[in-house]
């Protein structure tokens, strides 16, 4: 499936958007790699739903974004881009940093999301569990730790260090370092207003992620009332990519059990 790419001009930031699919809106929010583009779940999903993935300003592909210092400045950016596309009844897949954005979109403003589905969400901060400081890695040795599987990481090596996204990948390491920084991969004010949050919520994790421990999994599960939680075994941090089959099926029997 070839998802029809558009150009948006919001908050003086120009942005692409991929979109593809009809039906009920799937709104993906990627994770800080960024250099994924369009992954075949995403077709497999856009069988069934309106499968949106906009690129985060100050990420690949757009343009400087100077207003862009926090983690809540990308999710002030969505709560226009909701309102500018006039998009009602949402459900949120969240990626990675993703799942961090779609938190604090819903403890913001849920007016208009239906679910989230949060996939090895940063955010929060667990004491005993501490995340991989990825900072202090190098692009291969990230790649080795985002997946589970040795033979898919080779895979995406090949991919992501070509030198044609050099720069790409530069670029991106920048972006989130200057979100994610200090302090490393949470918000310390974010989990005291979970309690907000009142949609339909599920937390997906790999049981063998090596950057955040899935015993944030339950943490999450724990601050957001009703959330459920579902382990992916044999897989890593970036299941869109190592496990897409079995997100796939997370995601659409939620949604189904929701409406």
């Amino acid at each position: 499936m070839n998802a029809r790419i558009e150009t948006l001009d919001l908050c003086a930031v120009k942005t692409t958007i991929a979109t593809a699919g009809s039906g009920p809106t799937l709104l993906v929010l990627q994770g800080a790699n960024h250099v994924e583009g369009w992954l075949p779940l995403y077709d497999s999903l856009a069988r069934d739903f309106t499968v949106i993935l906009p690129t985060h300003p100050g990420y690949t592909g757009t343009g400087p974004a100077p207003w862009l210092d926090h983690v809540s400045d990308l999710t002030n950016y969505y709560l226009d881009f909701l309102e500018t596309k006039d998009l009602t009844g949402v459900h949120v897949l969240g990626l990675s940093l993703g799942g961090w954005i779609a938190a604090d979109l819903a403890v913001r403003d849920s007016s208009r999301l239906a679910s989230l589905t949060l996939v090895a969400a940063p955010g929060i901060y667990l004491p005993g569990y501490e995340p991989l400081d990825i900072f202090l890695r190098s692009d291969s040795q990230f790649l080795d730790d985002l997946f589970y599987s040795p033979e898919i990481a080779a895979g995406a090596k090949l991919t992501a260090l070509d030198p044609a996204h050099e720069d790409a990948l530069l670029n991106n390491k920048v972006t989130t370092a200057k979100l994610t920084w200090s302090p490393r991969l949470y918000d310390p004010d974010l989990r005291k207003w979970l309690h907000r949050i009142k949609l339909p919520t599920q937390i997906v994790w790999g049981e063998q992620d090596a950057i955040l421990p899935s015993a944030y999994a339950a943490e999450w599960a724990r601050l957001v009332q009703g959330a459920r939680v579902s382990l992916i075994p044999d897989c890593g941090h970036a299941p869109q990519i190592e496990t897409p089959t079995e997100l796939e099926s997370i995601v659409r029997n939620f949604i189904a059990s929701r409406s």
